[in-house]
């Protein structure tokens, strides 16, 4: 079915939001024993390019893939579509570090940045309901509150998704950096 004959109603979004919010709960229990407070205060740099990259591939595809014409293209006017992706990547980029930042001082840091990314869909999503976002041909049988619900799962999802990459990049780096050292020591003990 082409996305311009997708009608989604509010029982829909209900139950994906139910859906996100028992697959975020075991995704974000599982990262935070694979991410402990310690190893997520060493995130700093990985959360912000990790989120900063996630964020504009994911506003590329929106506005240049199959959203961009039955949703995005009643709520940005046409030129945004060359402006968006790399402003939001860097914007998500920015709040990304900001959660961090936040996070890092609480019990359960993972906890914390996740829930946060959860809300951070609410100023969006409240902005887009502004512009006509639930009454595009798509969304047009979804209440504004489903929509919102959904949302805030969905961006969680998101942001464990960021955090989870950003553990990886880092892990990476660690292991190149080890490694690294170890070939200098191995040179330096052959002299």
């Amino acid at each position: 079915m082409p996305p311009s004959q997708i009608r989604l109603t509010s029982d829909v979004l209900w139950a994906a939001a139910i859906f996100a919010a028992l697959i975020d709960a075991i995704f974000v229990y599982l990262l935070t024993r694979l991410v402990p407070p310690e190893r997520f205060r060493r995130l700093f740099w990985p959360v912000g390019a990790v989120g900063a990259v996630f964020w504009g591939l994911m506003w590329t595809w929106a506005m240049w893939g199959w959203a961009w014409e039955p949703v995005y293209s009643h709520v940005f006017p046409a030129w945004s579509r060359y402006v968006v992706p790399w402003a939001y990547g860097l914007i998500f980029g920015a709040v990304a570090l900001g959660f961090w930042a936040l996070a890092v001082r609480c019990r359960e840091p993972v906890v914390v940045f996740c829930v946060l990314g959860g809300l951070v869909s609410l100023p969006g999503h409240l902005i887009g309901a502004a512009r006509g976002l639930f009454k595009v041909p798509m969304l047009q049988d979804v209440s504004i509150v489903s929509g919102l619900t959904f949302g805030i799962f969905e961006f969680a999802f998101y942001f464990a998704v960021i955090l989870t990459v950003a553990a990886v990049v880092r892990a990476g780096w660690d292991r190149g950096a080890r490694a690294g050292k170890s070939r200098t020591r191995a040179a330096g003990a052959s002299r």
